[in-house]
């Protein structure tokens, strides 16, 4: 059982042992404990639903994160694979989608993610914008190296993904 259980599971059985132990005697002692026990529980819900969204915008940052990651691995093996093939348009598309990508990415709201997780989103991100500027050189024909550049996209592919199975636990 987790400590939540234990928690709500204690202050059921301590609102138990109050009425059997403080059973009231009048009418309007018993409004007065409906009205308390009314209001404990109204708060108690509060403060759940709180911490419930928080813990669900935390998830979906973390979501995100995790998609950015995932994503970045894809749009680095398109690459490989368009300079590999020497192939413009494709590269120009995949190097707009890595654009798009890492605009996606900066509207990821860090605050909401651990420590660890920040660490490697920043990692991630720093990959992601090194790897967009050598696109850009590649679809502006002044790195004519096409090999190279597939070899370079392979590394940025397997950094990204070494980043994940660190900071994201992505297994692939």
């Amino acid at each position: 059982m987790s400590m939540r259980s234990w928690g709500l599971g204690g202050v059921f059985a301590g609102l138990c042992f109050l009425l059997w132990w403080k059973t009231p005697q009048q009418s309007a002692d018993l409004a007065a404990w409906v009205q308390a026990i009314g209001s404990i529980a109204a708060v108690l819900v509060a403060i759940w639903i709180t911490n419930k969204a928080d813990r669900d915008r935390r998830h979906a940052a973390w979501t995100m994160a995790n998609l950015f990651a995932s994503n970045l691995i894809a749009a680095c093996a398109e690459l490989r694979d368009t300079a590999g093939r020497g192939d413009t348009s494709a590269s120009r598309r995949a190097t707009d989608q890595l654009s798009e990508l890492l605009e996606w990415a900066r509207r990821i709201d860090v605050v909401l993610l651990d420590d660890k997780h920040i660490e490697g989103l920043f990692k991630i991100r720093a990959t992601a914008v090194s790897t967009l500027g050598r696109a850009q050189e590649m679809n502006s024909n002044i790195l004519y190296d096409y090999r190279k550049a597939s070899e370079f996209f392979e590394l940025q592919r397997s950094k990204v993904h070494e980043a994940c199975v660190q900071y994201f636990w992505i297994k692939s």
